[in-house]
C-alpha cells in the first residue's frame, strides 16, 4: 500500500517539476525571441517546437509517461508557458 502512495507522490512531484520547467523554459524562449527580434508566426512556431521538445524529453526520461499526452500538452503549465513566453518576448522586443 505504501509503495502505491509513494509512486503517486513521486508522479505528482514530477508533474510539479514538469510544470515549473515549462514555465522557466517559456521565460527563456521569450527572452531569446525578444533579444533576436523574432516577430510573428516564426516566434510562435519556435515556441511550439521547443514545447514539443520539452514534452518529448519528459515523456521519454521521466515517470510522466503514465499520464496521457493530451494532459501533458494541454493541461500542465502550457498556458503559463505561452503567457510567460509572450510577456518576456514583448518586453525585450520593445526595448
Amino acid at each position: 500500500m505504501s509503495k502505491v502512495v509513494s509512486k503517486e507522490k513521486n508522479a505528482e512531484r514530477m508533474e510539479d517539476i514538469f510544470t515549473m520547467t515549462k514555465m522557466i523554459i517559456g521565460l527563456i524562449v521569450g527572452a531569446i525571441l525578444g533579444v533576436l527580434d523574432v516577430t510573428g508566426i516564426h516566434g510562435f512556431l519556435i515556441a511550439i517546437a521547443v514545447l514539443a521538445l520539452v514534452i518529448t524529453i519528459f515523456r521519454l526520461f521521466t515517470p510522466l509517461r503514465q499520464f496521457s499526452l493530451a494532459r501533458m500538452i494541454f493541461w500542465d503549465g502550457t498556458f503559463s508557458y505561452f503567457i510567460l513566453m509572450i510577456f518576456t518576448w514583448t518586453i525585450l522586443w520593445n526595448l
